[in-house]
């Protein structure tokens, strides 16, 4: 997958979070008894969305050339990887959100239910911390062999050597099975 693919993907996914939280103000303003959840919701939604538009710049900014840059997060935008799940999640909730709103628009803003359970709200919520934990792994991971190439580029080798020996070397970094959370269903 190609840096302008897995930018759109994270756009479109940070489209969803826009449009989950856009829901849940609306939710919020009206609905009194579920305040606290619709704030969980709100703040990690919001932290999701900063790890995604971090990761939007690394690889807006990254070396079209130096393809195993964003080996990590390419794996992590593959058709199994945490990027489409962590967006299938999003998209679960946000049609969920909207067909509550929905219904319940016709009887006037006040007339709004909250959808969710608490024990659904945690369900949503650890499978968002699960994809933003993921997700921040990818950026950090990514960066810190960004780093490390241009450590090596630029004629520092023995700074390059000191980052592989504190971090070990890998021949491509990271993409290993363990950045990829399980399925959600």
């Amino acid at each position: 997958m190609d840096p302008l693919s897995i930018t759109a993907s994270l756009i479109a996914t940070i489209q969803i979070t826009g449009k989950v939280s856009s829901l849940c103000w609306d939710f919020r303003s009206s609905v009194k008894n579920a305040r606290n959840d619709i704030a969980r919701i709100l703040e990690e939604i919001n932290s999701l969305r900063s790890v995604l538009e971090a990761l939007v710049k690394l690889a807006e900014d990254s070396d079209q050339e130096n393809e195993s840059t964003l080996s990590v997060l390419k794996s992590l935008a593959a058709k199994d990887g945490a990027l489409p799940q962590c967006h299938s999640q999003l998209e679960r909730i946000e049609k969920e959100l909207q067909k509550y709103a929905t219904s319940n628009g016709k009887r006037g803003k006040h007339a709004l239910l909250w959808p969710f359970k608490e024990k659904d709200v945690s369900n949503h919520l650890s499978h968002i911390s699960r994809f933003k934990q993921t997700l921040q792994l990818a950026l950090v991971t990514d960066q810190m062999y960004d780093e490390r190439s241009n450590l090596s580029r630029n004629g520092t080798d023995d700074q390059a050597g000191r980052v592989t020996s504190t971090f070990g070397e890998t021949s491509s970094p990271l993409s290993h099975r363990w950045t990829k959370p399980e399925t959600v269903g």
